[in-house]
């Protein structure tokens, strides 16, 4: 396996991730909202609601910027070598 189809391989794991994450976060916060929740007013259903929603996302921004960086580190330099060269843009 080369190297650029197993970054490929990486991320489309991190892609199921996002989905899983952001999936079970919803569900979460809904059972919530729906069961434990019944003496909340609208706003505070909202704010639970608003506060899951951010900390998904911020749970699968630092998933995302972690594939980032390793591989940023592991493939350094390797993507630009296949650039194609064009000399007007020297």
């Amino acid at each position: 396996m080369d190297q650029m189809s197993k970054l490929y391989g990486y991320m489309a794991w991190r892609g199921i991730a996002t989905v899983v994450i952001i999936a079970l976060f919803l569900i979460a916060s809904l059972l919530f909202i729906g069961f434990y929740a019944s003496g909340y007013s609208l706003f505070q259903k909202l704010v639970v609601l608003i506060v899951v929603l951010v900390s998904a996302g911020t749970l699968v921004s630092i998933l995302w910027m972690v594939w980032m960086r390793q591989g940023m580190r592991q493939f350094k330099g390797q993507m630009w070598k296949k650039w194609p060269k064009n000399k007007d843009w020297q």
